[in-house]
């Protein structure tokens, strides 16, 4: 069973919101509420209506629909009701704006998940049911991003793609070499003589002073 109800404030005498619940002390309550609805009770007192009781969650719904249509919602220019849907379930017509939309994902950003929350989480996927066409999603995804390897198998897939793509050449001396073979010409790390080819211009540090590393060929 399920109730409608309708708050009105009491400066104007005007209907900001429409509202249903599965009991009645929903109309009553504070918690919940859109920033707009929260706005309104700061400013004025409001009175409480019970439109209906004892209604079938659908006839419900029904009903929430069609007085927000009656009434028209303020976030769309075609009334004053605060709700920010069209009824009925509460998603309904529900569009966030573009600065609602970066706020959420302000949000998300940096989230530290909590030992209890992760639980939660875990708790409420156990025994879900995915889809045929999810777990084959899922399935191609786990071959493409392989996350069962060890550090030292990424490394050699990472170093075998690196060093077959290109030959590096020293500008000073004109040696040739693939980087897995650096060791038997330079004492100096990979990485320094990779990255130092990527923006070929000479080393600055005093141990390397002069050393310029570029890339001759690319496959």
């Amino acid at each position: 069973m399920a109730v409608v109800y309708r708050h009105k404030r009491l400066d104007t005498n005007e209907v900001f919101y429409i509202g249903i619940g599965k009991l009645e002390k929903r109309a009553y309550s504070r918690h919940n509420r859109n920033k707009w609805w929260k706005n309104i009770i700061n400013k004025t007192e409001y009175e409480v209506e019970i439109l209906t009781i004892d209604l079938s969650w659908k006839d419900a719904c029904e009903l929430e629909i069609l007085l927000i249509k009656e009434h028209g919602r303020q976030d769309l220019g075609l009334g004053n009701l605060v709700n920010l849907t069209d009824g009925g379930d509460g998603t309904i017509g529900f569009k966030p704006s573009i600065e609602s939309k970066k706020l959420m994902s302000e949000k998300a950003i940096g989230r530290i998940w909590t030992e209890e929350s992760k639980n939660k989480v875990s708790i409420g996927n156990k025994g879900r049911k995915r889809s045929e066409y999810a777990k084959k999603l899922m399935s191609e995804k786990r071959k493409n991003n392989p996350t069962n390897i060890t550090k030292e198998t990424r490394e050699k897939i990472f170093n075998s793609r690196r060093e077959s793509a290109f030959i590096i050449r020293e500008i000073t001396t004109g040696i040739e070499f693939k980087l897995f073979e650096s060791e038997l010409y330079f004492d100096i790390p990979k990485t320094t003589i990779y990255n130092n080819s990527l923006i070929e211009k000479p080393l600055r540090s005093k141990k390397y002073k002069g050393l310029n590393f570029i890339r001759i060929n690319v496959n």
